[in-house]
């Protein structure tokens, strides 16, 4: 995944990514979480996974964490850490599609 930020991201934001198989983070879990009404342990049994830490200057990422040909979305957005203000989302959605060819 790959994404362009505005040329000075303050120290004081962050990116976050939300991702889930299949289904979409929707924007009342987006809300929850931001107010704190999801847990870290609530996040898993819905099977959101957040991206957190990522450093101002990144630019992209690379997700390991997938299943062959399984629909992934992924929610992106900006924290404002001295205020907690959020960010639009800005979405995406992959299918990998990984192939091993063997040379006889």
């Amino acid at each position: 995944m790959k994404w362009k930020l505005p040329n000075t991201l303050p120290p004081s934001y962050t990116v976050l990514i939300f991702k889930r198989a299949l289904d979409p983070v929707t924007d009342e879990e987006i809300e929850q979480y931001q107010t704190g009404l999801l847990t870290d342990a609530q996040l898993h049994l819905l099977k959101i996974y957040i991206f957190r830490g990522i450093a101002n200057n990144m630019d992209r990422l690379i997700d390991f964490a997938v299943d062959n040909n399984r629909l992934y979305t992924f929610r992106a957005l900006i924290k404002n850490l001295s205020n907690n203000e959020y960010s639009t989302t800005k979405d995406a959605s992959a299918t990998p599609k990984a192939e091993i060819f063997i040379n006889s």
